[in-house]
């Protein structure tokens, strides 16, 4: 792929949480084939892709019995449609991966880790005249509508908000970012957007609609009420949901929740603050994804505020063996505290061609520090970060495409297979901590249909 036209672009709860084990996802009538045993990746072990979609983050896990779990599947503009998708791409990486030729895949769980264009892509809604509609609602979205046909067990999604109907007209009218149509009831919310608006029209839309057939009654929402469910990605993996909604996660002044709905404040939280967290375990073998949660407290120049979600992720998380790095290697995350505790073995940064100063120097010295292997799915992402210094990519790996782990020995050791060779681990053993029942977020700011926004 030329550089030029790369674009800025975990299951039981922690302990002394009770977690209600998801229904393990089954090949139904009308359900696509499942990853299959020709496929490409390792049987028997936990398997990681990190697919490069530009500046937007698109991860598979598979398990060791064929289990899949999709997070996420972004895309670099809002109306890019067709065969220029990055839900194309992706489609045809899992198609390999799972040993299908052709034609749609069965997922066992897709992750919506947080409402941004460069994370879920871009939904149609009934009545637009322009074309629209990529990433999930693409993969996702049957054939007979313009889609990729993926089927789905379940779609997790953090509690962002509900369509009303507020016209009683039973169509989902999401309006624009600079004119909303008050259809949409916001429940853990800060910066907004038509890319969360779409989204959420599609997910909690009217029974029926032909684009809703695959995700039909497959929504779970993480609520702030109750425990989150256990996701069953098969025998030995154990996967937690540690974070969403920013439950738990106080603003700057220590009393003021991040969780509820903030999009009316004159400063809200960022939707990143919001970002679904996981903690996916194989063995003494633990990965850790968390969207693009935030490490410190600060306000943007574009009027949102950043939130510490990281130090709840890092008190539940402790030491894991592959760390994503957080928004993107944003210096507004990855702080040294959340690095130094989960004090991984590899991290891999999610980056295109960007303006944001991702990575940042600050997060690259981060994980240096603690002699973690720093993996890009592209190099060059920016020349200069925040602070206007040149981004110093010394010692990183991988220049440009999609990342592969697989656990060996049962989690006992672990390669990382990337553009230019395979790296081999062998897994620290840790502990994980006793879990704290609250905690959860989210953050990014979503893309607006113009096609600009901010981060």
């Amino acid at each position: 792929m030329s550089s030029s036209l790369r674009r800025c672009t975990v299951g039981v709860l922690a302990l002394g949480l009770l977690g209600l084990i998801s229904p393990v996802a089954q090949a139904a009538a009308g359900d696509a084939p499942g990853c299959a045993t020709s496929g490409t990746w390792k049987q028997g072990e936990l398997n990681v892709y990190w697919f490069d979609v530009e500046q937007g983050d698109s991860q598979l896990i598979v398990g060791p019995t064929g289990k899949t779990m999709l997070i996420d599947l972004g895309e670099s503009t809002y109306n890019t449609t067709g065969t220029g998708t990055h839900a194309t791409r992706v489609a045809s990486a899992i198609r390999a991966i799972c040993g299908i030729p052709s034609g749609p895949v069965h997922l066992d769980y897709v992750v919506a880790s947080h409402h941004h264009l460069d994370h879920i892509g871009y939904s149609k809604v009934p009545g637009d005249t322009a074309a629209y509609g990529q990433g999930l609602y693409q993969l996702l979205t049957p054939a007979t509508t313009g889609g990729l046909g993926f089927t789905v067990g379940q779609v997790v999604d953090h509690d962002g908000g509900r369509w009303t109907d507020a016209n009683s007209n039973g169509t989902c009218e999401p309006g624009t970012s600079t004119v909303p149509s008050g259809e949409i009831a916001f429940n853990n919310a800060g910066t907004t957007s038509a890319t969360a608006a779409r989204f959420i029209c599609w997910l909690y839309g009217p029974a029926g609609q032909a684009d809703r057939a695959n995700i039909e009654g497959k929504v779970l929402p993480l609520t702030n009420t109750g425990a989150w469910p256990a996701l069953n990605l098969g025998a030995g993996v154990t996967t937690t949901v540690l974070e969403a909604n920013a439950k738990d996660v106080m603003q700057a002044d220590g009393t003021t929740p991040v969780s509820g709905d903030h999009h009316a404040d004159a400063t809200p939280p960022s939707e990143n603050d919001y970002s679904v967290g996981l903690r996916i375990a194989f063995g003494p073998y633990s990965y850790l994804t968390a969207g693009d949660s935030d490490g410190e407290y600060a306000t943007s120049a574009n009027g949102y505020t950043y939130n510490d979600v990281e130090s709840l992720l890092a008190a539940r998380a402790g030491p894991s063996s592959t760390v994503r790095a957080n928004h993107h290697g944003s210096g507004h995350s990855n702080s040294s505290s959340y690095v130094n505790a989960t004090n991984p073995q590899s991290t891999v940064i999610s980056c295109g061609v960007n303006s944001y100063g991702h990575p940042a120097n600050r997060t690259l010295n981060a994980f240096r520090a603690v002699s973690a292997d720093i993996f890009l799915l592209n190099k060059p992402c920016d020349d200069v970060d925040s602070t206007g210094a040149a981004i110093d990519y010394s010692g990183t790996f991988n220049s440009n495409g999609d990342i592969h782990l697989a656990s060996a020995g049962g989690g006992a050791s672990f390669d990382v297979t990337y553009d230019t060779g395979t790296r081999h681990y062998t897994t620290r053993t840790s502990t994980p901590p006793a879990s704290n029942p609250a905690a959860i977020r989210v953050n990014e700011y979503l893309m607006a249909p113009s096609g600009t926004g901010t981060e």
